[in-house]
């Protein structure tokens, strides 16, 4: 006999000792004259208490933000546009295709924060900055962000501000 059929005669033995032990009376039926003996049968009932919960009056105060915190942001919803400082000439990072367009992975980071900000993942324009123009181009505000390879070291944190903001 193969597994298959072992295992389903096996369930089937199960499943009709199963039933055979809860479509039982009791047992032996009652003999002549005799009442059975009454079952009882408990009944649990469910109550739903519903309650209001006091109004909250405490009011959390807001997180206190570096200054010029949001700034970036408002610069980039009032022109409408990113502005990205990349690279136009690194394959699978910031490169043209033949049509001129901007691909890369640092470019779809560009697009994915634009529209985060601005609802359009076009709405960017890619400003390509070499390696000894990326700092500059940041400090003064011609590039929103730089989407391009740059390590971090302390003195590029302290000249072009924080890397985590």
């Amino acid at each position: 006999m193969s597994r298959k059929v072992a295992s389903l005669l096996t369930s089937v033995i199960i499943l009709a000792l199963s039933l055979a032990s809860c479509a039982g009376g009791g047992g032996a039926p009652a003999p002549a004259g005799e009442t059975a003996p009454v079952q009882t049968v408990e009944v649990i009932k469910t109550v739903v208490v519903t309650m209001e919960a006091p109004a909250m009056t405490e009011v959390a105060p807001a997180p206190v933000l570096p200054t010029g915190y949001g700034a970036v942001v408002q610069r980039i919803t009032d022109r409408g546009k990113l502005v990205c400082g990349g690279r136009t000439d690194l394959p699978g990072f910031g490169y043209l295709d033949e049509s001129g367009r901007n691909l890369g992975f640092d470019i779809d980071l560009c697009r994915a924060i634009a529209a985060a900000l601005l609802g359009d993942p076009e709405a960017i324009e890619v400003v390509p900055l070499s390696a000894a123009d990326r700092g500059p181009a940041l400090q003064t505000g011609e590039v929103d962000i730089l989407s391009r390879n740059a390590t971090w070291t302390t003195s590029r944190d302290a000249q072009w501000g924080n890397f985590a903001w």
